[in-house]
């Protein structure tokens, strides 16, 4: 039995509407809310849908900020 957790999707839900990204976005993603939400909101690399998108979930407990 093999495991290719690394390889799928970061799949999850917010107000039953599905989002999806490759293993590679969630480590980005990881990476990013190790900062505040403030930092987060001022990234100018990101679209503003996936800045909204990730502060919907920092704001519903699917992800929690680690860190300072």
């Amino acid at each position: 039995q093999t495991d290719h957790k690394s390889e799928a999707p970061f799949i999850f839900f917010i107000n039953g509407q599905q989002f999806a990204s490759t293993a590679a976005e969630k480590a980005l993603t990881s990476r990013i809310l190790n900062h505040s939400q403030t930092l987060l909101q001022y990234s100018t690399e990101m679209s503003d849908a996936w800045i909204d998108m990730l502060c919907e979930l920092i704001n519903r407990g699917y992800i929690e900020i680690v860190g300072e």
